[in-house]
């Protein structure tokens, strides 16, 4: 592995489509300012779309990245950054699931995620959702994750016939 550091080169745009009068995104880059942070945490990159047809969608896109980050990055977590990842998205949702229970008679609050750590030459992505993941290098794109929806597990499962008698 090369001494240097990996390059890495970002940048972020969101929008509220045609469809809502308020943008429900919400993304962080974050780079710790410790170098041993740095090299046994690397670099975090957070993508939350908050449900639309959910209430509050910009609260819980909020509220995930902010977990995310400060879960991620304490130092009281597991060094393997796999079970880091799972154990920040689980206190994600724990936390987005209390505070939509905060507000009786509200629909619930819901976002997707999708993460991103390069540590070093290495990239860790976790995701909930259909918000995806992909990998460009030059002219080729790959498709990383693959969407947590109704409509993809039926997709994966192909066509189906049934009769009725």
């Amino acid at each position: 592995m090369p001494d240097r550091p990996a390059l890495v080169t970002f940048a972020n745009l969101t929008d509220p489509g045609r469809v809502r009068t308020r943008n429900e995104d919400c993304f962080g880059a974050f780079e710790p300012a410790d170098p041993a942070v740095l090299r046994t945490r690397g670099r975090l990159f957070v993508v939350a779309d908050g449900m639309g047809s959910h209430a509050r969608g910009d609260v819980a896109s909020r509220l995930a990245v902010e977990t995310i980050r400060d879960v991620y990055y304490d130092h009281a977590l597991p060094e393997m950054l796999p079970r880091a990842l799972h154990l920040s998205v689980q206190t994600a949702n724990t936390v987005v699931y209390r505070e939509g229970q905060r507000d009786v008679g509200e629909p619930r609050m819901g976002t997707t995620l999708t993460m991103l750590v390069v540590r070093d030459h290495e990239a860790f992505v976790a995701h909930v959702g259909d918000s995806r993941a992909y990998l460009i290098r030059g002219t080729q794109i790959r498709q990383l994750t693959e969407d947590h929806s109704l409509v993809s597990e039926l997709v994966q499962k192909g066509p189906t016939l049934s009769f009725a008698r």
